[in-house]
């Protein structure tokens, strides 16, 4: 028999190998599907001139050659000249010239496209008009995405999950299980002649789900290439000639041809490790045979390449994923989850299909306790494997729910409700994988009672990557809330009570578009508050530079200001700034801070934060490390019957140590972006303190003990010491609406040069210098 370590060595290098060449070629840049983001002309737009052209960007690099626009007039006709163009410079974006002399009308733009990561068929429509108006009651979206491409899609990805996870599991149960215990000094002449059965067996049901693997690849093509050419008149010729555009001409194909090679390559090489064994391997009656060569399908290395053909299996399924979809920021952290919960799913669902096969190998052994005995061992080695497995799967599992759910009103979504009852699934599972592992740490006694119960926990099993396979059907649960207005909050509002003001501010509806914003002012009474000036709002989008908007708002009755010209162009983190200008004290400060999200393009406003995603990822690691510290506990009842702590303690193996490191490094990723900051995304600072009242006084109060000297009480430069200072002050309320507030905490913390602006970080904080900005602000104003 090979050695446990060189085959071992061999499986290791080769899927690292095969792993290092995959994300080479192979690095999405994508969403999950491609949803529009923004168009020109813009939805409901109404036009005075007539456009040239009709442009559309989406979430997503989109499949050239199974996208199209299509815009129609009030007839049904089309509009449109020449083919729709693409650009290779902007992946993400298509457009199509309209006919010269467009008449004045309503118009419908009609898009649909193909995504290049998971191949997801998108359609979408809106209108637009130009020369009148647009009709009352006209719909703007008036798209009704599809639950799933095709009924026949989740079964047929069900039938791969299964067939990967039977193949992938099995031969590590065999690797890692069988091959170590044939190497230990408890087995002995009959468990090598048991195993040699239980391989033969085990083998040949991993064959027939090697033939299923690779069925359900074609299956899939072939019900892709019935998705993304739907709509076309297209005969069934036509759409089978087809097929091979779609495999060789998209990036959905490159993987699916990828994937079909792994799958191919491993069936044959798996065949070859079961044919390449002697005749007496082969022969299941034979239980005495000593010989030890080529006892096991995974001796060979046929066996530790077919292993190895099935993780690039799995790692081209992640890189397939939903997860591979996810915004940039997070997307390695999200497939890093995705594959350690695919390959400990594996790990835990094909060990128990093979720990199936040996207990039916049972049948017609010669001795039949010896075999038991063998069971049993073979049971007790694997349940450290599942007790890891276990905890990668769960903890993983919550990573992507992060990633693929992002709030909890998105479990109101049909996946959300497919990953409940996934989770479900899972009661009874873990509940009956703990019986078979407390049977385990002892002598079995009755292979009918083990075959039933591990027949039940596959059974659970399979039905659990059901789920998994309509999960990878639907749209993610947080980009179908968004689109459906799941979450959305149907207004922003915030109220403040500022020197006998009571200051209530309604935003509404806080999306993306046009608002409506109402100020109400009363007294401590409740009355009507009537020392007010103006009120006006200044609004910000904080995740670029746009610039600013101020809107004077409209003094509606005593007491109420409003405005409904409060425009929010994108999605994204927005700050809306009341000022109230009073006539009775100082000015007062109201800020509201918020997403403004869509439901008519996509924003990707509902999504994990990095800060979340790392701390996510810090838990699946340093669950697997704890995981791997309990294994040494379970090794220590399964040799001496008890714990012995002073043994786990000063001898914990490679397990132990293993499983602290990993302890912690999770530990150290989930404090990461609190801590030391490796790897966050630095999108340029931004201030953490809206403009509240209480941040204006506070930097009212730091600027007059360390800047009024210079720029003066009001700001203009003329403080006691600007005379003496070359060149003198600059004036703010000219300076600071020059410049964002991120350039405005460089010039204070790290000075200017060339001025007798000098660096102040050491004398004032991060959050000093802040509340200094924010009081600065109305100084400008």
């Amino acid at each position: 028999m090979k050695s446990f370590w060189s085959t071992t060595i061999i499986v290791i290098v080769g899927a690292l190998f095969v792993t290092v060449a995959l994300l080479a070629v192979w690095a999405p840049d994508a969403s999950a599907h491609a949803n529009r983001l923004r168009a020109i002309p813009a939805p409901n737009e109404e036009l005075n001139a007539a456009p040239e052209r009709v442009i559309i960007w989406f979430t997503e690099p989109i499949e050239p050659r199974f996208s199209e626009i299509s815009v129609l007039n009030s007839a049904g006709a089309e509009m449109t000249t020449g083919d729709t163009v693409f650009d290779a410079t902007e992946p993400q974006a298509m457009w199509r010239a309209l006919n010269q002399g467009l008449e004045p009308g309503t118009y419908t733009v009609v898009w649909r496209n193909v995504s290049t990561i998971d191949g997801h068929r998108v359609v979408g429509s809106y209108l637009f008009s130009y020369g009148e108006p647009l009709g009352a009651g006209t719909v703007v979206e008036a798209t009704d995405q599809p639950l799933v491409q095709s009924l026949a899609d989740p079964f047929i990805r069900w039938s791969a999950y299964v067939a990967i996870a039977a193949i992938v599991g099995g031969l590590m149960f065999e690797m890692f299980v069988v091959s170590n215990f044939l190497a230990s000094s408890a087995s002995g002449e009959h468990s090598i002649g048991f195993a040699r059965r239980a391989s033969v067996v085990a083998t040949r049901v991993m064959l027939v789900f090697g033939i299923v693997l690779v069925c359900a690849q074609f299956a899939q093509l072939l019900q892709h290439g019935a998705v993304v050419l739907a709509g076309g008149s297209s005969g069934f010729a036509s759409w089978l000639a087809g097929l091979p555009e779609i495999a060789t001409g998209s990036g959905w194909g490159t993987n699916w041809m990828l994937r079909t090679a792994a799958a191919i390559a491993g069936l044959l090489l798996l065949l070859a490790a079961h044919l390449m064994r002697p005749r007496h391997a082969v022969d299941a009656g034979n239980d005495s045979d000593s010989d030890v060569a080529s006892v096991l399908a995974t001796d060979s290395i046929f066996g530790a390449l077919a292993l190895a053909s099935g993780i690039a299996y799995l790692v081209l399924v992640s890189l397939a994923s939903h997860n591979a979809a996810t915004p940039t920021d997070v997307r390695w952290v999200a497939i890093f989850g995705d594959a350690v919960h695919i390959v400990a799913a594996a790990i835990w669902t094909g060990g128990l299909v093979y720990l199936l096969a040996v207990v039916y190998a049972l049948r017609g052994s010669h001795d039949r306790d010896e075999s038991m005995r063998f069971v049993g061992a073979v049971a007790r080695r694997f349940t450290p494997f599942a007790l890891v497995s276990a905890a990668a799967l769960f903890a993983s599992g919550a990573l992507s729910a992060l990633m693929q759910v992002a709030i909890p009103e998105a479990l109101a979504t049909p996946y959300g409700r497919v990953l409940i009852a996934k989770v479900v699934l899972t009661i009874p599972l873990v509940a009956i994988a703990g019986y078979n592992m407390v049977s385990a740490s002892r002598r079995l006694e009755s292979a009918r009672v083990l075959k039933r119960t591990v027949t039940a926990e596959v059974g659970i099993a399979v039905l659990a990557l059901l789920a998994a396979g309509w999960l990878a059907s639907l749209e993610p649960a947080r980009q179908y809330a968004e689109r459906t207005g799941i979450g959305i909050a149907e207004e922003v509002v915030r109220r403040e009570t500022i020197d006998g003001a009571d200051i209530a501010v309604r935003l509404e509806p806080g999306t993306v578009g046009s608002n409506s914003m109402t100020v109400a002012i009363t007294d401590g009474a409740g009355a009507a508050f009537t020392s007010v000036e103006q009120v006006r709002a200044r609004v910000r989008f904080l995740d670029g530079e746009f610039g600013e908007t101020f809107r004077p708002l409209d003094d509606a009755g005593v007491g109420a200001w409003a405005s409904d010209d409060i425009q929010l162009s994108v999605g994204g983190a927005y700050q809306v700034e009341v000022n109230v200008i009073r006539t009775d004290a100082f000015d007062s400060s109201v800020a509201l801070r918020f997403s403004a999200r869509s439901t008519a393009v996509a924003t990707d406003q509902i999504r994990a934060s990095f800060n979340q995603s790392s701390m996510m990822l810090g838990v699946v690691v340093a669950a697997i490390g704890l995981a791997l510290v309990a294994t040494r506990a379970v090794s220590s009842v399964a040799a001496a019957g008890v714990v012995e702590l002073r043994r786990i303690l000063t001898r914990p193996g490679w397990a132990g140590y293993g499983g602290a490191v990993a302890v912690v490094v999770g530990v150290l990723a989930a404090v990461n972006p609190w801590t030391f900051g490796l790897g966050v995304p630095s999108d340029g600072l931004r201030n953490p303190w809206p403009p509240t009242q209480e941040s204006i006084a506070t930097g009212n109060a730091l600027y007059a003990s360390s800047c009024a000297s210079c720029h003066g009480d009001t700001g203009l430069g003329d403080g006691a010491a600007s005379a003496a200072l070359d060149p003198a002050p600059s004036d703010l309320a000219i300076h600071v609406p020059l410049h964002t507030d991120a350039e405005i905490y460089d010039f204070i913390a790290n000075g200017i040069e060339g001025t007798a602006m000098v660096a102040r970080s050491g004398e004032l904080g991060p959050d000093e210098v802040w509340h200094i900005i924010n009081y600065v602000r109305t100084i400008a104003e």
